[in-house]
């Protein structure tokens, strides 16, 4: 990760990716991409084209043969021919502006290629690359894998995260799972079609979480083709859910703690119903925990829905554990 200051003079945090090897030719040509657009360079250096584009052309300074009419030189001219040099030369020097800027995003742009390359494939470039398109060309030809081996590669990526992790960042996990399913998207790999990837995922966090894996699968199974939720959404859910029982984990231990201290016994509150638990973990409560077998006590029901009825600040409460639950 590289800070750079360029142009604005402020902090602006970049990525640098270094193209060493067949895996890294997306991410580094992307970027490339992306510099070279940001001075409409992209035309000029593009290198799925075939031939070698027209790069821009030094202007040439207005001579006497172009004036009008024409002269000779420079020396005695007419007051129209001097009105025809000042129109020449302001159109030279305009043009000529344009040309050394664009001179100066190629170099840089140069610059950039050179010391992001690694240099075993340096040698690539070293020889018959007087462009930068001949140089992405080149580039191109040895290093950027077939669509055949994308698939392939992204394929075998997406089958290794099907498993569970056990010793493997979650987090980390998780934002492999939105990498690479972007990625075989694009490839429309068979992977990833009807849905397929909802019920992977559900099932690879299963040894996770189970509890949030049959629930959104049963609902998945209940939902229309339509309505399903996309992968990048249900992912989302998930994370939400940890970063709320982690939050909700601290909260705990800070409480057990202090309540260790005071001599009190470290346990949940009594809910409701019956149960030692969190309003956020009482199926009565909040509809999503609620298992296919899951029926309700009439009785709680009821008591429930009197209690919601009657007491403001209870219904407060169980209106924010439900919101909280909306999030997931």
């Amino acid at each position: 990760m590289a800070f750079t200051t360029e142009s604005t003079g402020s902090p602006v945090k970049s990525v640098t990716v270094i193209l060493t090897k067949p895996q890294d030719w997306e991410d580094w040509i992307f970027l490339v991409k992306r510099k070279a657009d940001a001075n409409s360079l992209w035309q000029y250096v593009d290198p799925s084209l075939d031939n070698q584009p027209e790069l821009l052309k030094e202007p040439k300074f207005p001579q006497p043969s172009s004036l009008t009419p024409p002269a000779e030189d420079f020396t005695n001219l007419t007051d129209q021919q001097d009105r025809s040099f000042q129109r020449l030369e302001k159109v030279y020097k305009l043009e000529n502006k344009r040309y050394q800027e664009f001179r100066r995003h190629i170099e840089v742009l140069d610059t950039h290629i050179v010391n992001t390359v690694s240099r075993e494939n340096l040698a690539f470039i070293r020889q018959d690359c007087d462009t930068t398109y001949l140089a992405l060309k080149a580039l191109k030809r040895q290093l950027a894998p077939t669509d055949r081996a994308r698939e392939i590669e992204v394929a075998d990526k997406y089958n290794a995260l099907r498993k569970t992790p056990r010793s493997q960042d979650v987090d980390k996990w998780l934002a492999n799972w939105e990498i690479v399913y972007q990625e075989a998207t694009m490839l429309k790999i068979p992977e990833v079609s009807d849905n397929r990837s909802l019920f992977d995922f559900l099932n690879a966090i299963k040894g996770l979480n189970e509890t949030f894996s049959t629930t959104k699968m049963t609902q998945l199974l209940e939902t229309k083709k339509e309505d399903l939720p996309t992968l990048p959404t249900l992912i989302k859910s998930f994370r939400d859910l940890r970063r709320l029982s982690k939050a909700d984990r601290t909260s705990r231990d800070t409480h057990s703690a202090f309540a260790t201290l005071q001599g009190q016994p470290d346990q949940k509150p009594e809910c409701f119903c019956g149960e030692r638990q969190w309003y956020s973990e009482c199926p009565y409560v909040i509809e999503s925990l609620r298992q296919p077998s899951w029926t309700p006590d009439k009785r709680i029901q009821d008591l429930f829905d009197a209690k919601l009825a009657k007491d403001a600040n209870f219904a407060k409460r169980i209106e924010k554990a439900r919101q909280r639950a909306k999030r997931y």
